[in-house]
């Protein structure tokens, strides 16, 4: 697997990208959002083609017609959060990398085993990211008081992605 880069997405605009590579270390981004506080496709875009021609396939959380945790309530909300998910893969696709969905359950199963099923899943992601990747900054800033959420789910995505290809 050495020189393998696997990228790692958790969709929506509180989440974020990861890009495990084993000679450069990781890259971790949260999810490139404009003035708008909408999705920025031109940053978006212009970061994925930029590491395209060095991932091998990228893991992509296959979300659901709503967002979970009701961050987005109602059709509108649902709507756009599909929009984002559909930009995602076309940017994927137009770059040429190869995408596998994953639902957050398979890769939840994996990734957050031995830890306290009724926890909350996004505290198990914190714990999980901890134990794996205990020297790996997550903040978004450095005056964040916790990791930021989407970049722990890319990065445990892309370890999943990575565990499946061994």
């Amino acid at each position: 697997m050495s020189g393998v880069k696997i990228l790692g997405i958790d969709p929506g605009l509180a989440g974020g990208l990861a890009l495990l590579c084993p000679h450069d270390g990781i890259i971790l981004e949260p999810m490139f959002i404009d003035d708008e506080g909408k999705l920025d496709v031109v940053k978006l875009a212009l970061w994925i083609g930029g590491h395209a021609s060095e991932i091998r396939v990228c893991y992509l959380e296959k979300v659901n017609g709503a967002p979970i945790g009701g961050r987005q309530k109602g059709s509108f909300g649902a709507f756009n959060f599909g929009m984002g998910f559909g930009i995602l893969r076309g940017i994927l696709a137009a770059c040429g990398v190869r995408t596998v969905l994953v639902r957050p359950q398979e890769w939840q199963k994996v990734m957050h085993k031995g830890l306290d099923p009724k926890q909350d899943s996004k505290l198990r992601s914190y714990e999980a990211f901890e134990k794996i990747f205990p020297d790996i900054d997550a903040y978004k800033t450095d005056r964040s008081k916790k990791p930021h959420e989407g970049m722990v789910e890319a990065l445990l995505i892309a370890e999943f992605g990575r565990r499946s290809l061994e």
